[in-house]
This record gives C-alpha cells, sequence and structure tokens, in this order.
C-alpha cells in the first residue's frame, strides 16, 4: 500500500559505515552489485531515497531470479553480471539465508549482523564477520583481500 512505500522513501536510512564504503568502492573503481530477496520496487524505492544507484553497476532482486536465497542463484547471477568469478567477490549480508547464499556461490560471505549473530553452524561458511559496514574497509585494506579484485 502507497503508506508503506511512502514509510520506506522516508524512514530507510543506511546503516553505518555504508556510505563511507561505497565511495571508497567507487573511488578504487572495484565493481559492486546488489542481490537482495526485496522486490524490485521496494529495492528501487530504498536506492532513490538514499540516493545508492551511482554506486552499483548491477542490481538484482528476488524477481530476478528463480529460487532465492539461501539457494545460491542470486549471487552467481550477480557475480555473471559483474563478469568475476565467485571467488574474487566479497558478499556482505546480514542474515544466516544470504551468507549460506553467498557461500553456496562461491564467494567470500562477510557478515555484519542485524538481528540475528553468527551461530556455530553458521562460523564455518563466513570469511569475516565484521559489526558495521565501515568495518569492512579493515577487510580490504587490511591486507585480507589476498591482492585480488574486489567486488561486494
Amino acid at each position: 500500500n502507497e503508506m508503506a512505500l511512502d514509510r520506506y522513501r522516508t524512514a530507510v536510512k543506511c546503516k553505518p559505515g555504508a556510505r563511507r564504503l561505497l565511495e571508497l568502492l567507487k573511488e578504487r573503481g572495484l565493481p559492486v552489485g546488489v542481490a537482495t530477496s526485496n522486490s524490485r520496487l521496494l529495492t528501487g524505492i530504498v536506492m532513490e531515497a538514499l540516493d545508492l544507484s551511482p554506486f552499483f553497476d548491477t542490481v538484482l532482486t528476488g524477481e530476478d531470479v528463480g529460487k532465492g536465497k539461501p539457494d545460491p542463484e542470486i549471487y552467481l547471477t550477480a557475480c555473471r553480471a559483474l563478469s568475476l568469478p565467485p571467488a574474487e567477490c566479497m558478499a556482505l549480508e546480514d542474515s544466516p539465508n544470504g551468507i549460506r547464499s553467498a557461500a553456496a556461490a562461491g564467494c567470500r560471505a562477510v557478515m555484519i549482523p542485524d538481528l540475528t549473530p553468527p551461530d556455530a553452524q553458521l562460523q564455518p561458511l563466513l570469511y569475516a564477520s565484521v559489526p558495521t559496514l565501515g568495518d569492512v574497509i579493515g577487510l580490504l585494506e587490511g591486507g585480507t583481500a589476498h591482492g585480488k579484485t574486489e567486488c561486494i
């Protein structure tokens, strides 16, 4: 309904460190994509409200794939759209199903926990877990990127 959509236009805020991370990735010319389970409509509303579109080379939603997370299809599709092998991509996720999806695709899965912290079953799937999106910058600069092209 229109009232719910208006709430997305006005109430949704960027997560801490998001804009700084996106600006750094843009400066470095690294390819960046969105792989979300949300609808195309909601994704578009949020990206427009937060002026995020200039930072992304591809945007995939749950409507663009046949199977949702934890199936790896959305990440495999995003990697193809960015012309990169999954092993060279870092996937930033806040949910267990997102981590399962990214890891199954072969991406380096980084968890930025929102509501659910990583449990013992999720730990082996993680490349890293950090408190905020800003902390991902340390992963990129701290040598843990293994010198490869990163896409997020």
